[in-house]
């Protein structure tokens, strides 16, 4: 068999079985939900609707992520998660939806750029 010929074949072969892999019945992720991006000076006085698991990542603009911690009224309707930075990858600060309902958060941070604290709200829908 011909050198090109093969690897044409074989290239047509691998197209086909990852088009059958994406065309599969199973819906991989269907209860991932989107995360809801905002920016920590967008934040204060808003009330946030979140779906039940979906994210809220707090953009912190140019404060330290590993800054931030949360208090929030009612930690059945959700988590926070902190900010992290090990060198090679930083994160955001977050909150996790966990349960229908409302909580009133808190938003503070150590580092000086952030003058007092930020207040809002989460409310989880089913």
């Amino acid at each position: 068999m011909n050198k090109k010929l093969f690897v044409g074949f074989v290239t047509l072969i691998t197209a086909g079985l990852a088009l059958t892999a994406c065309s599969s019945s199973e819906q991989m992720g269907e209860d991932v939900k989107t995360p809801v991006t905002v920016s920590i000076s967008e934040l204060p006085g808003t009330d946030v609707s979140l779906e039940l698991n979906q994210v809220l990542n707090i953009n912190t603009d140019d404060i330290p992520t590993t800054s931030f911690d949360a208090q929030l009224s009612d930690t059945t309707v959700a988590t926070f998660t902190p900010g992290t930075d090990d060198g090679n990858l930083i994160t955001n600060p977050g909150f996790t939806a966990t349960s229908a309902g409302s909580t009133e958060v808190t938003l503070t941070s150590s580092d000086q750029a952030l003058a007092e604290a930020v207040n809002f709200t989460i409310t989880v829908s089913e």
